[in-house]
């Protein structure tokens, strides 16, 4: 069942606080964010874990920026929307694009490039294959379908909900640039927005909690005007003593359902 009335005002009270906490920490979406890896450790790791997937030229430039030769949120959607709008894209572009996402997303870890590489190494059919069957699920309105498409069988080693979902985010922003079709869902994330919005179902990983999540973030969007994917950035990006659900609240804090019934999605 959706969010009661008193459940979504809950829910705006505090996503107006987030948002002052946003105003008082000076943050700033950052289009740029990303990490400087050298030319030559993006190309060994595609060289070596995956020679049938070649980094064009095309590739390669739209990975220089403002801060050299970079894997950037920019050049990301740079890159997923010309090699994957189009009338049929390939397994093999799909599987460079969700690991160019990957590198992105293990931007904070000096052993991301391995981690990609073997990935590559062992899954990289069927992680083009999913990628292609989520962008099609995704273009249909299908986010649980998305989400289900990297579950059960289709499941790849070492890629939970935190790695899958940065590939949903990015396939997203390769659909409609301005409005994201999906969220990432990280553990950081994930125990964040369950302190501010009071909400432990939110630290689940489950197709349940994740539109749990997405429906939450709608909601104070909504509320706020702040865009649902710069409330994750900063949910995912300051200090926890930022948040205002990390000092004592008492306005927020019981009566809302089970993740899997919240999946009327705003």
């Amino acid at each position: 069942m959706p969010l009661t009335v008193g459940q979504t005002q809950a829910l705006q009270a505090r996503a107006r606080q987030l948002v002052e906490a946003v105003a008082t920490t000076g943050y700033t979406y950052d289009q740029n964010y990303g990490r400087k890896y050298s030319r030559g450790e993006v190309l060994t790791v595609f060289g070596k874990a995956a020679p049938s997937i070649t980094l064009t030229t095309d590739d390669l430039n739209d990975l220089v920026g403002t801060q050299g030769f970079c894997v950037t949120k920019r050049a990301l959607a740079r890159i997923g929307a010309r090699l994957l709008r189009v009338a049929e894209p390939t397994d093999s572009d799909a599987a460079k694009f969700a690991a160019l996402v990957l590198l992105w997303g293990y931007a904070s870890q000096s052993h991301g490039a391995y981690r990609v590489g073997g990935i590559l190494s062992g899954d990289r059919v069927r992680l083009g294959q999913n990628a292609v069957v989520s962008l099609k699920a995704l273009e249909a309105g299908d986010l649980s379908g998305a989400y289900q498409t990297w579950l059960g069988q289709r499941h790849i080693h070492g890629l939970g909900e935190p790695s899958f979902t940065r590939i949903l985010y990015f396939l997203g922003k390769a659909i409609s640039p301005d409005t994201p079709l999906a969220l990432i869902k990280d553990r950081v994330v994930s125990e964040r927005a369950a302190t501010v919005f009071a909400m432990p179902l939110l630290r689940d990983r489950s197709l349940g909690s994740y539109l749990a999540y997405i429906e939450v973030l709608a909601v104070c969007s909504q509320a706020t005007g702040f865009p649902k994917e710069r409330l994750e950035e900063f949910l995912s990006s300051v200090p926890p003593a930022s948040l205002p659900g990390y000092a004592p609240f008492s306005a927020i804090q019981e009566g809302f359902p089970h993740a899997e019934a919240v999946v009327n999605v705003g």
